[in-house]
């Protein structure tokens, strides 16, 4: 039956109509109890929406889940309670023959579905109640409810929101059975006539033994070490008592107390009835056992873990044992002891570091007993020393302290215990390749001396000094001698990778390398030619150096007594070797951190190139060559190229690259190399404990709590039986709710505040509003780079300074006294701003190096700037050196000159003062400390100062010759500003005029007599008002412009043949060359050359005002002015913006050869082409939006449309309309119309125009496809359109022509020759690599098939143990194994049974395998279309790399990206048979979990497993998590490889997008009343006002609730005589500022005492009154003082968005639901963000700036905290940090992506043909008018697909839409449809929603209408008859923002050599 049948079928309501909630609540009930259909929760639904009539909400379906879930719950537990008390109350009944099965029963069932698969139903009386028989006594029926609960196991299982609600269900029916069976009991015990009142008082005598026990620690232990093992034998009720009598009369003395009365009672005589003995043996079980305590080693995710189980555990009697698991497992060490003790846990034992070194400890119990002395628990971590001691390598970190955790409700005695968890100090021993390094010598680093002597320069002449004749080859012997002999001695050959023939007599090139005695890594190069001499010696020493100090462990103590224990005085035990207390962090929780170890010795790695040309001249002076690496730490590393490598701005002129043989170049360079980063020192990084996964103890906790309550509740039970009465079944129901929210609040006051950041929201931009999008369109300024340069001036080259820069950029930095900081430190924060973070630590630093004796020499010059600085406030505070300024000043020039500043007794203090200067935050720094700052950070720093207001001069160099180089602007009064070289025009630069950087005084001469010349001339008006904006008075032009203008107009003559302008060229050279000299004298114009000057006049003045506001240097276009002819001005501006605009340096070499009068001629055909064109680029969003490939061909086609006249000047203004990047197609659309017109003799023909049609439909996605021109030489000299057509179709749609028969699937063979195909068109270097790397390809996948064929399960599973024994080496031989054993694997899990044929690995599958595989360091992407099993390619993929070791020798982990959340938890949790992978994984022994879990708990444990999945904002979060707030949820994961499936919507899609995380800070919910009021005043606001006016009052409006803010405008309303008088109302302003009653921004200063106002007599009482109005104001907003700058620099950005939130749709933009992620029962409404690219919830995502805010006022949801960005990463910086990146896709885009991503990754790229031929046929587009024919069309299409005339060609349809609002109209408008099955219509609109037709095949006649949802990671089955029939249909009702999201929706259909098709409508 399908849900919408129940309509039909359901039952009508009781209570009416659903008008109301609780009538909607009362016919669920009814529905349900009802016994005429089906019940499940979409029968339910499609119920509720019968009786509603219409479709519910997304809020009203999750509460209606609810509803039906709780009330399944609530009619199940009724009916089992019913069952249970009727047979518990039954008189008849004998209790006592079933009390002990019945409660082992219950005990045993943990979840619904154990009522069934452990309960035996033949016999159990526990089924019967639960699940209602069969028993003989009953009928044969099982419970409905139960069946719902099973049978809905998405729902009532594993559905978050509900795991709380359905267990508290379950624990409620097994608590209220258990105590009533216990009540029954005893009053059956109470009835018994001769025994019953003897019976009962020895009842309350146990029950007060066991309250003594529980609460006298000498009682439990007595009882622990006597009852163990008691649980295994078979005891009577008597058993136990005479036990417990004889253990305690025996140990009385060690007790040490008075027996209680009790006892007496308990030694008596009783009468043991059998329902006495049954009692006391059941409570005895359930109260005292068990008492052995349990100790075994657990693995959790790779975790070992020693567990301890108890009621009472004593750490002294199990501490032996747990030193011998720890000892045992010490190869794979122990990482976690947690002990769980039910009662109690006595700290009676110390745990010593030299055991217990580096490892958490968690603690669960009730009470805690420290029972003696200074009890001291120490897991500090190990020292580096004593892992090298223990010959763990030569470096190495220090161990960071372990975790501890520890969960009580009362400590007793905490006082004698002290937990230390200190970090371990780093090793100082360190690798350096010294000779002479001995066993038990400190290592120190080469000194340059040191190794200039054994390693001498092999290029050198002779040492003998012996220059050789001309032709001959100089060398010298000996040095190379020296060199190998020095390494045969540390570099023995059996340790050598290369050269291993090598000798010490050897005098040819050569090759070394290898690892030095001492574990560093040697590489010597020496190469020779006739001229050529080149040496290199790169010494690295071990691949970390110093070890970091180990981090100090986290100790967290949590009480969950309540209130009544801290009232007692509580106390928490010392932490730390200096034993301080913990800190209250809330209440009940207290924190402390051990101390971090201290960090080793850092050295660095050295190298040395010598390249030595005998034939050049120079030769003589290049004897030395370059030491690399000798003056600071910093780790290098060895790049090889098959191209000479480019120079980098911190090399050297020479010597930064040597040879190696004749096509391999080597550079030395450090390997982090960012321009603006200070390379790190090299280091082994510590890394801190992973936290004890706090879930793991939640779960005991329960248990403690559980065993707490039942404690309780026996002993109200017990202490007055014949009182207790259990309350009726209704009111037992009644108290759910009560039980619910109590069970939800224990748990989740153990989860509070594990993260105070785990609160924490991705920040999503607010997205633009509609009104932003037009300004942005109509700003032709270009976005700068990264959108953070604020200004541009060239470089003055007239004095030849050293810096060859001529271009400086300036970037926005923060300022105030830690500006030079901001400018050398800064990162770009949130706003675009460079600003450091870290000021003090700096600051230190140079405090640092100030107070160091040794540096007081060189810095002895600073101290004067210091002193000189000093001004009359810090005389308290630097009165030494305020003493010095005043003895000097008094001083003549002479003496000053002579004045020494530190020769006296002071001198010491001076530096103390100077350091204490810098160290100071609110000292400004300057110069003097910026010369330091270089020294201390091995910087060079190069100076500039503002020569004029045009250009920069070159001031000075600090510290020369570092690779780290910055450039900053210096303006002489401690002011400075980031700059940045700009190399792109450099070129341009170099060509400016030397008289140009003269300074320009401000003046307006020749601007007037250029005025006055225009007018003179009868020029435009147009013309004369564009230059008088430009009037240089206003400070942004120079005069010198006009000057330029009015020479130039004086010397305009016409054109003729000898002053004709030739072809210039833009080359590198020459970017702008200059035109010819015209001759002198004033000529007379024309007419035509008057319009075309004024033109050019107009066009310039918009280039001026354009670059004067983005702040660029006049000398740009002055030189332009100057150089050029005015018909080129348009030109040189637009080529100026092309060289600016391109992505590298290097041009391209089309755009470098493209004549200026190329340019010139466009624009004189198109009048506005130029300036159009670049008005284009300068809207273009980014550098890689502009793909200058194009660019010239465009430009080409243009002049070729218009000599050819397929298009004029209108059509031309027609193509403005589009992005530049369509215009090429559009071009080439008109080009083909016309071509082909003149193939036909009637061009208006119909059959002409249909074919025409498709061939300009197939060309144009040819073109796209394929690249510029593909289409044209596929049709070359054809002249018959039919011929075209079926041409371009064979190449388009091939296979489609056999839709019936599926073809063949391609081999390795034919895979491997199509790939060698694609690679013809690359330059031939590429295409010899590409070859060598396919053929291996080729030659590996065909021998893992030949030893498939022989395999046998013995061998494979010995190849997985040899692999997780010694790691997979994944060279070619293991390769091949692996493949083998991989196929083998999926044949085992992913064939079914009953299948006919073996499920395989295509050869497409292997081959896309060890493209990833084969290069274990190398960034490989490989495009894999859909439907061609990526998700088994990244498995193993990700498995192999799991099976092989890092270059620590330690298994790898492996990070798999994910486009969603969705994919990820399939895929990680599920098994193959439901559409995951977790069996293969499980196969190989490999662990594999996912991180989308909300709790951060969750994700600590899942980063233990091997493989994790996620997307990349939660691998994103957690990084910035761990790096910024230490919480350590990574652990030690390393980042070896990251697989990113669907690589192009990771780095193409959203490769520029930045994750932000936010905090939500405290105070920011007094913003409410400000988001109220704005919203209010937006509403209430007229619709017919313009939008800026409207905004500006509601500002307004807020700015005078805050302050009381008026304007001059405000002024006038006060007296009439201000109303036409502006100078009296200014005058009247001036005043009120004046006399600080308003301030200048008009808010209101004086609250009290307006009447006092003096300013004209007539008008003082009217502006009293005026004043008193606004100050008694009705207030609306109230927020705090210290938030008012906030509001202010936020206000504009929140009323903006608050317009915005207007525009934004729900069901479009977002969507109004509960978190379905969350467990908390709190059903308030969320603003859900959905993901337009994926359609994907956004649950934890906030829009910024309020926007948030805003839609939950507009959708009357729960207003949350606006949070504030505090931490972010792009996307791009992320995925660097990885050792090796493979990623896969279906869509890895055009050329142009590709070479986007091979240029920025450094990747090898390979794309995979499909296994079988494609076909997919594309139906050409279908463009509407308006919205109800393209609903229309749709329709038509639907019908037109699914209701076909021959049943035989019926398919099925997936329509996909933007968004649900789409969704939604589609679904309604087909289900109107008469002619569709309603019931074959379905939706899939959000991620929680099952996809039925994954695990189900499609049938055909079906239509689903999704969003992009559906459009990755979703393989729709289809059924043989739909395969049959032509396969599935793809409706695009939108236009995706670019092809790989087309790719994606498409590639649904025609997958796995089905046929299919598409439609764009």
């Amino acid at each position: 039956m399908s849900i919408e049948d129940a309509n039909s079928n359901s039952t009508p309501a009781s209570a009416g109509s659903c008008s109301t909630a609780e009538d909607v609540l009362d016919e669920i009930k009814s529905w349900i109890q009802s016994s005429d259909s089906a019940k499940l929760y979409g029968y339910a639904v499609a119920h509720i929406k019968s009786k509603v009539k219409r479709d519910l909400f997304c809020l009203e379906a999750t509460w209606v889940e609810r509803q039906y879930v709780k009330i399944v719950l609530e009619m199940w537990l009724r009916e089992s309670l019913k069952r249970a008390f009727q047979y518990l109350e039954d008189e008849a009944t004998d209790i006592s023959t079933e009390m002990s099965v019945i409660l082992d029963e219950l005990n045993s069932i943990n979840c619904f579905e154990d009522i069934r698969s452990k309960l035996n139903g033949a016999t159990s009386r526990l089924k019967y109640w639960c699940d209602g028989g069969p028993l003989d006594e009953s009928p044969h029926f099982k419970c409905q409810y139960l069946q719902l609960i099973l049978e809905q196991r998405d729902l009532f299982s594993t559905m978050p929101r509900f795991v709380i609600l359905v267990s508290s269900y379950l624990k409620q029916f097994k608590t209220l059975c258990t105590e009533k069976i216990f009540s029954r009991c005893l009053n059956d015990i109470a009835k018994e006539e001769t025994s019953g009142e003897k019976n009962l008082n020895f009842i309350f005598a146990l029950n007060e033994l066991f309250r003594v026990a529980d609460e006298d620690i000498r009682v439990q232990k007595i009882l622990e070490e006597n009852i163990s093992g008691w649980e295994n034998e078979d005891q009577t009720g008597q058993d136990f008592v005479n036990k417990l009598v004889e253990i305690i009369a025996i140990s009385s003395n060690a007790i040490e107390k008075e027996l209680p009365q009790c006892f007496d009672l308990l030694q008596s005589e009783k009468e043991w009835t059998p329902r006495l003995q049954l009692l006391t043996k059941e409570f005895c079980k359930k109260l005292l056992l068990p008492m052995k305590t349990e100790i075994n080693l657990k693995d959790e995710d790779g975790r070992k873990i020693i567990f301890i189980y108890g009621t009472t555990v004593f750490i002294s009697k199990i501490i032996q044992e747990m030193l011998k698991l720890n000892h045992d497992h010490s190869s794979d060490r122990v990482q976690e002891i947690q002990i769980v003790g039910l009662t109690s846990v006595h700290v009676d034992c110390d745990l010593e570091s030299k055991d217990w070194h580096g490892i958490n400890v968690s603690v669960v119990t009730h009470n805690l007993y420290v029972d003696r002395d200074n009890v001291l628990w120490d897991v500090s971590g190990k020292n580096g020393n004593d892992k090298v001691a223990e010959g763990l390598g030569t470096d190495q970190a220090g161990e960071s302290g372990g975790n501890v955790h520890i969960i009580y409700d009362e400590i007793i005695n905490a006082e004698r215990w002290t937990i230390v968890c200190d970090g371990g100090d780093g090793s100082d021993r360190l690798n350096s390749g010294d000779v002479e390094i001995g066993p038990d010598r400190e290592i120190q680093k080469w000194s340059k001396e040191k190794f200039e002597k054994v390693f001498p320069s092999m290029s050198t002449f002779d040492t003998k000094g012996e220059k050789q004749e001309h032709g001959t080859i100089p060398h010298s012997e000996n040095a190379m001698k020296a060199v190998l002999e020095t390494l045969e001695k540390i570099v023995p050959k059996q340790n050598r990778t290369e050269g291993t023939d090598i000798q010490a007599d050897h005098t040819d090139s050569f090759f070394i390398k290898g690892i030095a005695k001492d574990g560093s890594t040697i590489t010597a190069s020496f190469y020779r030619s006739m001229t050529k001499r080149q040496t290199l010696i790169f010494c690295q020493g071990s691949k970390h150096g110093p070890g970091e100090g180990g981090f100090g462990g986290t100790i967290k103590f949590e009480c969950t007594g309540g209130p009544e224990t801290f009232l007692k005085g509580h106390q928490v035990p010392f932490v730390g070797k200096d034993q301080r207390e913990a800190t209250a962090v809330r209440m009940g929780v207290y924190e402390a951190t051990g101390t971090d170890g201290f960090m080793g010795i850092p050295f660095g790695d050295v190298g040395f190139i010598h390249n030595l040309d005998t034939s050049l001249k120079s030769a003589e002076d290049n004897l030395v060559g370059n030491y690399i690496g000798f003056d600071n730490d910093v780790r290098l590393k060895m790049e090889c190229t098959e191209e000479k490598p480019t120079r980098k701005e911190y090399d050297p002129k020479i010597n930064f690259y040597a040879k190696l043989n004749k096509t391999m170049y080597a550079s030395i360079v450090p390997c982090d190399d960012r321009k603006f980063a200070q390379v790190q020192p090299l280091h082994l990084a510590a890394v801190k404990k992973k936290a004890n996964v706090r879930e793991n103890l939640t779960q005991y906790l329960a248990q403690v709590n559980e065993k707490k309550l039942m404690m309780e509740s026996f002993q109200t039970l017990l202490s007055n039986p014949l009182e207790f009465k259990s309350s009726s079944i209704d009111e037992l129901i009644d108290q759910m709710e009560y039980k619910e929210a109590q069970l939800h609040q224990l748990l989740s006051q153990y989860h509070q505040g594990l993260e105070k950041i785990g609160s924490v929201k991705f920040v999503k931009p607010a997205l633009k509003t509609k009104t932003d999008d037009v300004n942005y369109a109509l700003d032709t300024s270009p976005p700068l780079p990264h959108g953070r340069i604020i200004g541009r001036r060239p470089v003055d080259f007239r004095s030849e300074p050293p810096v060859d820069v001529r271009c400086l950029d300036v970037l926005p930095t923060v300022g105030g006294v830690n500006n030079v900081l901001h400018c050398i430190f800064g990162r770009v924060n949130s706003n675009g701003l460079y600003v450091c973070n870290n000021t003090n630590t700096l600051r230190q630093r140079l405090a640092k190096f100030i107070r160091n004796r040794e540096n007081q020499t060189k810095i002895s010059t600073f101290v004067e700037h210091f002193v000189l600085r000093m001004i009359n406030s810090y005389e308290s505070d630097f009165p030494v050196a305020c003493r010095k300024k005043a003895a000097y000043t008094l001083l003549t020039s002479d003496e000053k000159d002579k004045f020494n500043w530190q020769g006296d007794d002071e001198s010491e203090e001076l530096f103390l003062e100077y350091a204490k200067f810098v160290e100071s935050p609110s000292s400004a720094l300057d110069l003097t400390e910026l010369k330091m700052l270089a020294e201390i950070h091995c910087l060079t720093i190069h100076v500039y100062e503002e020569e004029s207001i045009y250009s920069f001069k070159f001031k000075v160099t600090l510290n020369s010759g570092r690779h780290n180089q910055h450039f900053i602007l210096y303006d002489g009064i401690s002011e400075w500003q980031r700059l940045e070289a700009n190399l792109k025009l450099e070129k341009f630069c170099k060509t400016l005029d030397r008289d140009l950087f003269e300074s320009q005084p401000i003046q307006t001469d020749s601007f007037q007599m250029l005025m006055e010349w225009l007018e003179t001339h009868h020029t435009s008006e147009d013309v004369i008002t564009a230059l008088k904006n430009l009037n240089p008075e206003n400070g942004d032009t120079p005069d010198e412009l006009f000057r330029l203008l009015l020479q130039r107009l004086k010397k305009y003559s016409k054109q003729d043949d000898e002053e004709e302008e030739g072809d210039v060229e833009m080359t590198d050279d020459h970017p702008i060359a200059s035109e010819k000299e015209d001759e002198e004298g004033d000529v007379e114009m024309t007419d035509d050359h008057s319009i075309a000057l004024a033109q050019d006049l107009c066009y310039l003045a918009e280039a001026v005002l354009e670059y004067n506001n983005r702040n660029i240097s006049p000398i740009f276009y002055l030189s332009i002015v100057k150089k050029y002819h005015p018909q080129e001005w348009k030109c040189c501006f637009l080529m100026l913006e092309l060289f600016n605009r391109r992505a590298t340096v290097r041009i391209d070499e089309d755009l470098s050869k493209l004549p200026l009068s190329f340019l010139c001629d466009i624009d004189d055909r198109m009048l506005i082409g130029v300036a159009s064109i670049k008005n284009k680029i300068a809207e273009t969003d980014s550098d890689s939006a502009l793909d200058l490939e194009k660019f010239v061909p465009l430009l080409r086609l243009l002049v070729t449309t218009f000599d050819t006249k397929i298009i004029d000047k209108r059509q031309f203004l027609e193509l403005q309309e589009l992005p530049l990047i369509g215009w090429i197609y559009e071009l080439k659309s008109k080009m083909w119309h016309t071509e082909f017109d003149q193939l036909s003799s009637d061009p208006k023909e119909k059959e002409h125009k249909k074919l025409k049609k498709e061939a300009i439909h197939m060309l144009l996605e040819l073109e796209f496809k394929e690249g510029n021109g593909f289409g044209d030489e596929l049709i070359e000299e054809m002249e018959d359109l039919k011929l075209i057509v079926t041409k371009l179709h064979d190449n388009l749609y091939p296979g489609k022509n056999n839709p019936y028969q599926k073809p063949a699937q391609r081999n390795v063979e034919e895979i491997i020759s199509i790939m060698m195909d694609d690679i013809i068109n690359e330059n031939q270097l590429k295409q010899n690599k590409y070859t060598r790397m396919l053929s291996d390809i080729k030659i590996k996948v065909g021998e893992s098939k030949l030893q498939s064929e022989n395999i046998e399960e013995r061998k494979i599973k010995k190849l997985i143990n040899k692999w997780q024994t010694t790691g997979l080496e994944l060279n070619d031989q293991s390769v091949v194994e692996f493949l083998y054993v991989y196929d083998y694997a999926v044949q085992q899990i992913c064939t079914n049974k009953g299948d006919e044929h073996k499920f395989q690995l295509r050869d497409t599958q292997r081959v896309a395998m060890t493209t990833l595989l084969i290069h274990k360091r190398t960034t490989t992407l490989t495009q894999v279309s859909t439907g061609e099993g990526k998700s088994l390619i990244v498995t193993g993929v990700a498995i192999a790399f799991a099976l092989s070791r890092n270059k620590e020798n330690k298994n790898q982990k492996i990070d798999v990206i994910t486009s969603n959340d969705m994919l990820a938890l399939r895929d990680s949790n599920l098994s193959v048979a439901d559409g995951g992978m977790r069996n293969l994984y499980e196969y190989f022994n490999i662990s594999v979990a996912n991180n989308c879990s909300q709790s951060v708990h969750n994700r600590t444990k899942a980063y233990n497993a091997t493989v994790v999945y996620g997307q990349l904002a939660n691998f994103q979060r957690d990084y910035l998590m761990d790096y910024f707030y230490h919480h350590n949820i990574r652990g030690d994961r390393t980042m070896d490889l990251v697989i990113i499936d669907e690589v192009d919507c990771m780095l193409l899609d959203r490769g520029n997008n930045t994750l932000y995380l936010s905090h939500d800070i405290p105070g920011m919910e007094t913003l409410e009343s400000v988001y109220v009021f704005i919203w209010e005043k937006v509403c209430t606001s007229s619709i017919e006002t313009d939008d800026s006016i409207l905004k500006e009052s509601v500002k307004k409006a807020v700015l005078y609730d805050l302050y009381g803010a008026i304007t001059k405008e405000d002024l006038k309303s006060i007296h009439a005589q201000l109303e036409d008088n502006p100078s009296e109302t200014n005058a009247l302003w001036n005043y009120l500022i004046e006399d600080k009653i308003i301030d200048a921004e008009g808010h209101l200063l004086m609250k009290n005492g307006i009447q006092k106002i003096n300013y004209q007599e007539n008008l003082n009482p009217k502006i009293a009154f005026y004043f008193r109005k606004v100050a008694e104001r009705e207030r609306h907003i109230r927020i705090p003082d210290h938030l008012m700058p906030f509001v202010d620099r936020h206000l504009n950005s929140w009323i903006d968005n608050a317009f915005h939130a207007l525009e934004l749709e729900i069901d479009k933009d977002y969507v109004v639901d509960q978190d379905r992620t969350d467990t908390s029962p709190d059903l308030n409404p969320q603003v859900i963000i959905i993901d337009p690219d994926t359609g994907t919830d956004q649950i934890s995502t906030q829009w910024d700036e309020a926007l948030h805010q805003f839609i939950q006022l507009k959708e009357g949801c729960k207003l949350t905290l606006q949070s504030l960005k505090t931490i972010f990463i792009s996307n791009a910086t992320y995925m660097k940090k990885y050792e090796k990146l493979a990623g896969v896709s279906g869509t890895l885009g055009t050329k142009t992506d590709r070479t986007f991503m091979e240029r920025n990754y450094k990747c090898l790229y390979f794309v995979i043909p499909t296994a079988f031929e494609k076909r997919f046929h594309l139906k050409p587009p279908k463009v509407l008018k308006s919205k109800e024919t393209w609903l229309k069309t749709i329709i038509k299409e639907t019908e037109q697909t699914i209701l076909t005339t021959d049943r035989h060609e019926a398919r099925s349809v997936v329509i996909f839409c933007h968004s649900i609002k789409s969704v939604n109209l589609i679904h309604k408008s087909l289900k109107s449809s008469e002619l569709i099955n309603a019931d074959n219509i379905h939706c899939y609109t959000r991620d929680f929603e099952k996809f039925a037709f994954e695990s189900q095949s499609l049938e055909v006649g079906h239509v689903i209408v999704t969003t992009n949802l559906a459009g990755r990671g979703t393989n729709i089955k289809i059924s043989e008859k739909l395969r049959k029939n032509g396969g599935l249909h793809i409706c695009l009702t939108f236009l995706p923002k670019n092809e790989r999201i087309e790719e994606q929706a498409m590639g649904r259909s025609a997958r796995n050599g089905a046929p299919g098709s598409g439609i764009f409508i």
